[in-house]
């Protein structure tokens, strides 16, 4: 049952699943609102979403990735409005889970980040250096974004497994899709190719005259650019900045101190919920507990005994290690404030009144500085560079603004005017294939009005300023240069018609009850046979696959043909044989009963797709403003 379940996840087992449970996807628009605030992109239901926000989740793709795609060639594959409308669906996901009660507890959220084994160390065990490092990779400014995030993310997954859960596929609907997933079909094809009657055709130089006159846009020469720029670099400036040796232990000691405050506290917890009861009484049920704790009882019994939180109370409320920022504020205050083997006092939480337990300490280790010290005298020559950096970037904006050429801002700063070949509007070797500097040669200013351009940050630390040196317009190319190439279209198009009116004299033939193996033979082609041939058949050419399956089984053993187009004008005289409908005879009932599983959980997956496409039609969606930033597909257009 391979090639069901297969069937199930392709294309046209997908389309079925949506026939059988008439599913209607609304298709979101974008709008053209005025702009909002600075910032601010889209309002969903009174909540706004920055542009902060969605530069954290472009980011957050990007680290991702890291590593395996160059961030250049990845920002052009990442479209940002798919992004924001993400985001968007997130946002009325987490309101719909919260409008029906459903809540992400916070001690769920911290074993969760624990579990992420991204974070763990060699090991195998969370570390708070791993954990700051990939989230400050991945666009989030702190701990608690992060922890955000997760909840956001625990939230929307209990209402998402809630609707697919409910999900259940009858035997009926199981039957049907199988014997359209796992259907049979003998199969035999004729192809044809161009190539085979290029020879038995011509083009006249009137044909390829006409043609040439009637395409006035075609067999141009590409529109070419070359510029001239004044580069800058961070490292031109690194190298003379030496940070003395108090900058140096300056800096470790920063490191240390860091690293103390980002020690991992091992914690137990007993919390007393307000689900059921209010504040007061919580905190009344919290002060019995640590009485009885300073009475001398462990801290386990007690909180076997008080702790509301099922998945720590047997365990002696034992959370596990966690960082500042993981745990709500005010408990990670209170934590943060106890030494090993302390208990804090009752402490308000979102969801109840909490006793924290501080049982042990991990330390970041922190290397000599002897061996730190060669990474941290590179990182404080290009602090002190930037400084430099960014004052001669400002002066040069100026001085290429109040010019009318480079040479003179190059010469008052000391740089070097360079210059390109000529490129494409789709980017050369060097700065050229940069989409930055690319965008920017496009630019009005600089392509109609001949101006220097603006500051253009090339990356982190590399920047340019450009301007236009030569621009070549596509011009048309006489019909002597391209009249070869206008022949050779039109022989490759008489070439593909021959092609195809054989293979429709094939077609008929076997329609009037030739076989295929004569039919082809006449028109000088050869066949191929399949036996036993089913959807998901990578042996068979994909043309001819979906011509025979889209083909009606013909009736009392006759055979059905149809006619395909193939790639690079090749044309296929495809027939079809016996026909056996997938059944369920014989399969396994525990199999039968897994199948049934698979396809619910399709269902399912349709089911909360619809649910949230109504769910964000319904919600109050505002367009603030369009990002800045265009799409991998503007830039591609």
């Amino acid at each position: 049952m391979e090639s069901f379940r297969k069937f199930v996840q392709g294309w046209l087992g997908r389309t079925m699943l949506v026939l059988v449970l008439a599913v209607f996807v609304v298709t979101m628009f974008w709008d053209t609102t005025p702009p909002g605030a600075q910032g601010e992109l889209v309002e969903v239901n009174g909540e706004k979403i920055f542009q902060g926000e969605l530069d954290q989740a472009v980011e957050s793709i990007m680290g991702r990735y890291a590593g395996q795609i160059d961030r250049e060639t990845l920002s052009k594959l990442i479209d940002r409005n798919g992004v924001l409308e993400s985001l968007v669906r997130q946002r009325v996901l987490v309101d719909a889970a919260e409008d029906l009660g459903l809540v992400a507890h916070p001690a769920t959220v911290q074993q969760s980040i624990q579990a992420i084994e991204g974070f763990h160390d060699e090991s195998g065990k969370f570390s708070e250096q791993i954990f700051q490092q990939v989230i400050s990779r991945n666009g989030f400014a702190n701990a608690a974004a992060f922890r955000q995030r997760v909840a956001d993310e625990l939230l929307s997954s209990q209402l998402t497994g809630a609707l697919r859960d409910s999900a259940f596929a009858t035997r009926g609907e199981l039957e049907l899709l199988t014997r359209i997933g796992e259907q049979k079909r003998d199969l035999s094809w004729a192809v044809l190719s161009p190539a085979a009657f290029v020879a038995t055709v011509n083009a006249t130089d009137a044909e390829a005259k006409a043609r040439y006159e009637g395409n006035p846009a075609g067999y141009m020469t590409e529109e070419q650019f070359a510029i001239e720029y004044i580069e800058v670099s961070l490292d031109q400036y690194a190298a003379s900045q030496v940070p003395t040796d108090a900058d140096v232990q300056a800096k470790y000691d920063q490191m240390v101190a860091q690293a103390q405050q980002g020690a991992e506290r091992r914690v137990a917890q007993i919390q007393v919920s307000t689900a059921g009861r209010d504040q007061q009484q919580a905190l009344v049920r919290a002060d019995e507990a640590l009485a009885k704790i300073a009475a001398g009882e462990s801290f386990a019994s007690v909180a076997a005994a008080y702790s509301d939180d099922a998945g720590s109370r047997d365990s002696a409320g034992d959370l596990g290690f966690v960082s500042r920022g993981v745990l709500e504020p005010a408990l990670d205050d209170a934590l943060f404030a106890l030494k090993p083997g302390d208990v804090s006092r009752p402490v308000k939480g979102a969801d109840g009144v909490y006793l924290l337990k501080l049982l042990e300490v991990r330390e970041v280790a922190v290397p000599p500085l002897a061996q730190a010290r060669a990474g941290i005298v590179a990182a404080l020559s290009r602090d002190k560079a930037r400084e430099q950096y960014d004052g001669v970037l400002e002066e040069l904006g100026n001085l290429a603004y109040e010019s009318d050429n480079l040479q003179e801002p190059a010469t008052k700063l000391g740089l070097v005017v360079q210059s390109t070949g000529l490129f494409g509007r789709s980017g050369g070797p060097g700065i050229a294939a940069s989409q930055k500097v690319l965008k920017e040669v496009m630019s009005p200013h600089v392509l109609e009005d001949g101006q220097n351009s603006a500051v253009v940050a090339v990356d982190e630390s590399r920047s340019v300023v450009l301007r236009l040196k030569e621009h070549r317009k596509p011009e048309r190319r006489p019909f002597e240069e391209v009249a070869g190439v206008v022949r050779n279209e039109i022989i490759r198009e008489k070439a593909a018609e021959v092609a195809k009116q054989k293979i429709e004299n094939v077609r008929k033939a076997v329609a009037g009850g030739t076989s295929l193996e004569a039919a082809a033979v006449a028109e000088g082609a050869t066949v191929q046979v399949a036996t036993g041939v089913q959807r998901n058949d990578t042996s068979v050419p994909r043309e001819v696959l979906l011509a025979a399956f889209r083909v009606k089984k013909a009736e009392g053993g006759a055979v059905a043909v149809t006619t395909a187009e193939m790639a690079g004008g090749a044309w296929a005289a495809v027939a079809v044989g016996t026909v056996v409908d997938g059944t369920l005879l014989g399969v396994p009932p525990e199999q039968v009963a897994a199948l049934r599983g698979e396809l619910a959980g399709e269902f399912g997956r349709a089911e909360f797709n619809r649910y949230l496409d109504e769910a964000t039609a319904q919600a109050d969606v505002v367009r603030l403003r369009a990002d800045d930033k265009k799409s991998a597909t503007d830039a591609l257009e």
